[in-house]
């Protein structure tokens, strides 16, 4: 009972002394000293003991470390290994908030001994994961990487959880730090598709951040300031003091190297304040180094020397070579302690009989053990009455080296002064230069502006010649056309033409897309127009043989089997409506009927010859093929850009199987409703990705 007083007397003094927590959490926190109160169970109460210790770290550190330290303690006296790890992480988390980082890894080494012991992976995720930041922190991203990469391979490779996200972040972190640009960037838009994912704010300001902060290393200020701006209003309203810090002291940034400094100076007092906030003194010194290499490139040398100061100052308190060597002989004592775990269990075994004896004599020391103890203290306060003594005659010493700095800076500011006058003369030539490259860039802008008139004007012509949709509406009882070109104007192209009793219609797909796929396909349909009116052709095949010597007399290719490779894919067909006879002719593209056979809906494919509308090295007639029609078939001609087009999850073709799914899934559904299913399906799978082709499908029911 005295160990749940005790518990309980420590939770009333964290909350006489903060008031960090709001109502809501203090009664979430009584909660939890209530369970405590009644755990019999000393794991339990482990447990319980570290997830209070969790409420306060960010808020009050010192408080969040008195809660886990108790949880050692009981987990140590039980030999509760798994209490043990996750205390000793819970530890290295506080230290890591107080910037303490030798006692931090310390911390975390011993929480992955216990932790690899067990197997327990949840926790040696998280250790490895926060080793690898300490390293970050440091610089030593050689060694960050490792651990990264160690945590990324306990979970499943298709988790798709946070926890996933931050360690892809982390690691991009590194990389960019290690300037390999294009795997930080690969790393980054990983972790930014899971954030995505889970609608996770913060975590879209992170990655947002940190691509932003490549960006603006590559002197893309614009582009930056928008990813940077974009994270801060993610954040504004959030309590996320670490990430936000950061964004303000980029944007802040930004605005230093395109000159505007009272908005740099805004966003410097908002990171400060921040930074303040978080209790990190690490974060407060990256604002006074940034401020002071500010106010130094604006010759505000007096500001420049005061965040200078403040910046040395922080920097001796956090990081010093002792710590650094600490850091390394951790990792190499961790290594040897791994190797040593059958000696440890039995010099456990041999702790615990001596314990039991130290227990019986312990009542017959008591008195000793107290007077020595009343000597220690005396020791010890002798001893701290001595340390400060000279600690004052050592910051005494460290005041008059200030001061010669100061004077030296004064020198050197002088010195600046003289140079100033220079980098004006400097700045003069080069705004004549910008001003050239203004009137550049106006060109440029204009002669652009004339070419997309240009191309637009193409596409309204080439909208002009191809058939619209009343041919279809006239001539079936439901139809549709779904046309997606990749650029302003098309390589893909439908036609439509009925000749006494017969209705002939085309899908075409040309060679390229754009500007040299557009003038071959209203070469197409003039020649197609032109095929038609003066031969008297008896079947689908010679339309397309007649059509083939035309696009090769036109394009000069005769003769020249190296000089050109235009030309076009395409699938022809005719109907004659009295009889439902079908003739088809294709060109490297199919035709696709579906039938509805005792409820079971079929698709036919004829298959086209594998030569092009075009020269070919081994030409051969297109061969005739006939079909009769049924009532209610319906009819599929495309190009081939829907099925090879690039999207999904893993990256990859559509493909043709794929699409044959979907058309006898949709059947059911009138033809505009396919359409709109066609058409969702498509953008769906493109996604956010770049069109790699036209895309061209018409459809017709008879």
């Amino acid at each position: 009972m005295s160990k749940y007083i005790k518990i309980l007397s420590i939770a009333i003094l964290v909350f006489v002394s903060e008031n960090l927590y709001s109502q809501r959490n203090n009664k979430e926190l009584d909660s939890l000293l209530g369970l405590l109160k009644y755990q019999k169970e000393d794991s339990n109460q482990v447990n319980l003991l570290n997830e209070i210790a969790l409420k306060f770290y960010k808020t009050s550190p010192d408080s969040a470390l008195i809660f886990s330290e108790e949880a050692l303690n009981i987990a140590l006296e039980k030999n509760f290994t798994r209490g043990i790890g996750n205390s000793y992480k819970i530890i290295g988390i506080v230290y890591y908030i107080k910037s303490d980082f030798k006692l931090s890894l310390e911390n975390y080494f011993n929480a992955l001994k216990y932790s690899e012991e067990i197997n327990d992976e949840k926790n040696l995720l998280s250790v490895y994961n926060n080793i690898a930041l300490i390293y970050l922190k440091l610089d030593d991203y050689n060694n960050a990487l490792p651990f990264f990469k160690k945590a990324l391979d306990l979970l499943d490779y298709n988790d798709l959880s946070l926890k996933k996200a931050s360690i892809l972040l982390n690691i991009g972190t590194a990389y960019d730090k290690l300037d390999s640009t294009e795997n930080a960037i690969e790393f980054y838009e990983k972790s930014l598709k899971l954030r995505y994912l889970h609608n996770d704010s913060v975590g879209i300001a992170s990655c947002s951040n940190n691509i932003g902060y490549i960006l603006y290393k590559q002197n893309n200020y614009k582009k930056a300031l928008t990813y940077f701006l974009k994270s801060k209003e993610l954040l504004e309203d959030k309590e996320e003091y670490f990430e936000i810090t950061t964004i303000y002291i980029n944007i802040a940034r930004v605005y230093s190297n395109i000159g505007i400094p009272s908005l740099t100076e805004k966003y410097f007092n908002l990171a400060m304040e921040s930074a303040e906030k978080s209790g990190s003194d690490e974060m407060v010194m990256e604002v006074y180094n940034d401020k002071f290499q500010h106010y130094e490139k604006y010759h505000n040398y007096k500001k420049a020397f005061y965040n200078l100061k403040a910046f040395y100052s922080l920097k001796d308190s956090i990081f010093s070579k002792e710590t650094a060597e600490s850091i390394t002989e951790m990792r190499s004592n961790y290594e040897i302690d791994k190797k040593e775990k059958e000696n440890e269990v039995l010099r456990y075994q041999q702790s615990k009989n001596d314990a039991i004896i130290r227990q019986q004599e312990y009542f017959g020391y008591l008195s000793v053990g107290a007077l020595i103890f009343m000597i220690v203290v005396a020791f010890f306060l002798l001893l701290t009455a001595l340390q400060r003594k000279k600690a004052n005659s050592q910051l005494q010493y460290k005041n008059a080296q200030i001061y010669q700095q100061k004077e030296e800076i004064l020198t050197q500011n002088n010195i600046l002064e003289n140079q100033k006058e220079e980098l004006i003369q400097i700045a003069t030539i080069l705004e004549k230069a910008n001003n050239e490259i203004s009137i550049q860039k106006a060109k440029i802008e204009y002669s652009h502006n004339q070419i997309t008139a240009s191309i637009n004007y193409a596409k309204n012509i080439q909208k002009a010649m191809l058939s619209g949709n009343t041919f279809l509406n006239e001539n079936f009882s439901e139809s549709f056309i779904f046309y997606e070109p990749k650029d302003i104007v098309s390589g893909d192209f439908y036609w439509f033409k009925k000749i006494k009793n017969h209705i002939l219609i085309a899908a075409a797909d040309c060679t390229g897309h754009g500007i040299p796929g557009a003038f071959l396909s209203m070469l197409g349909i003039s020649l197609l127009n032109e095929s038609v009116r003066n031969e008297n052709l008896s079947d689908a095949a010679s339309v397309l043989d007649i059509l083939r010597e035309n696009v090769i007399n036109t394009l000069n290719q005769a003769g020249n089997e190296t000089k050109y490779a235009e030309g076009m894919d395409m699938a022809f067909i005719s109907i004659d409506p009295e009889t439902l006879k079908l003739q088809f002719a294709g060109a490297y593209s199919s035709l696709y009927i579906i039938r509805n056979e005792n409820s079971d809906n079929v698709l036919i494919e004829l298959k086209p010859d594998k030569q092009p509308i075009g020269l070919y090295v081994k030409p051969k007639p297109f061969t005739n093929h006939e079909f009769l029609l049924k009532k209610n078939d319906t009819i599929y001609m495309f190009s081939d850009g829907f099925q090879d087009q690039i999207g999904g999850n893993r990256m990859q073709k559509f493909k043709i199987n794929k699409l044959k799914e979907i058309l006898i899934s949709i059947q059911g559904n009138s033809l505009n409703i396919q359409k709109e299913k066609i058409s969702q399906t498509f953008f769906d799978w493109k996604s956010n990705n770049i069109q790699i082709d036209d895309v061209m499908m018409l459809a017709i029911k008879i």
